[in-house]
């Protein structure tokens, strides 16, 4: 997944995958590995840190940090068919917990079509182009990975 964080006025491009307990993080070309752990522990270079995310803010080992996500680039959650519409693909492996349109529903680009929860986190995948709603492949509590077809808009 691809996110533009915004972080105390400084914006860093960052993509995200989890591996299991692991997320590989790439911070502008740096990468880095965090393990998640119980109690909102992250081990990152070998320290350990208490995080406690909030909507805007995060505390790290006491500290406040302010952030915003300013962007949100799902990779592969769209894809383009041609004159078969688009295939929405979720940014990575997760469980719907949610899911807000139905087939034959028109929908507008950046509606929100499902929540993916992910890496502890609920994600709304949006519409990558206005349409109507083809076929919905997913139910709530159903896995997925990132090859899966979620949604498909015509």
């Amino acid at each position: 997944m691809r996110v533009l964080i915004e972080i105390e006025g400084e914006e860093y491009e960052c993509v995200l995958q989890r591996e299991g307990d692991v997320v590989k993080i790439d911070v502008g070309g740096t990468p880095f590995e965090a393990k998640l752990g119980e109690g909102g522990v992250v081990t990152l270079g070998g320290k350990p840190f208490q995080v406690k995310l909030g909507e805007s803010k995060a505390e790290i080992n006491g500290m406040h940090v302010a952030f915003r996500i300013a962007d949100l680039r799902a990779g592969a959650a769209g894809e383009k068919g041609g004159a078969r519409g688009a295939r929405v693909r979720p940014p990575m492996p997760g469980k719907i917990v949610n899911v807000a349109v139905q087939e034959g529903q028109e929908v507008q680009q950046g509606q929100v079509l499902l929540i993916l929860e992910a890496m502890k986190m609920q994600n709304e995948i949006p519409a990558p182009a206005a349409g109507v709603v083809k076929k919905v492949h997913v139910k709530p509590g159903q896995n997925v990975e990132g090859k899966d077809v979620l949604v498909e808009i015509e």
